[in-house]
């Protein structure tokens, strides 16, 4: 079973998540960070632990396509668990 989780990257590069994936968890992305900035925000999915998808998926920070990259690059800064099969999603756009 796949499970949905919100993320966000902050400027230093800290990786915060909710801690109950989604639909259980009803945060927003502003909430993990105290409504500070971010150079990243969206969805992860998360199977057996893994990382299998990343997007861009925020609608309060409607972060670009090159956010996913830096949400990727932090993850890997902190030895994340990311599937080798790792899915990237920018196609989300708040204003679409």
């Amino acid at each position: 079973m796949v499970h949905i989780y919100i993320y966000t990257v902050t400027p230093d590069g800290e990786v915060r998540f909710s801690e109950h994936p989604r639909p259980t968890s009803q945060m927003h992305h502003p909430e993990l960070v105290h409504g500070k900035e971010v150079i990243a925000a969206g969805m992860m999915n998360i199977q057996h632990n893994i990382i299998v998808a990343i997007d861009n998926e925020s609608g309060h920070y409607a972060p670009d396509e090159d956010s996913v990259l830096l949400a990727l690059q932090a993850l890997r800064l902190w030895n994340a668990p990311i599937s080798n099969d790792l899915r990237l999603d920018t196609r989300w756009s708040h204003f679409a």
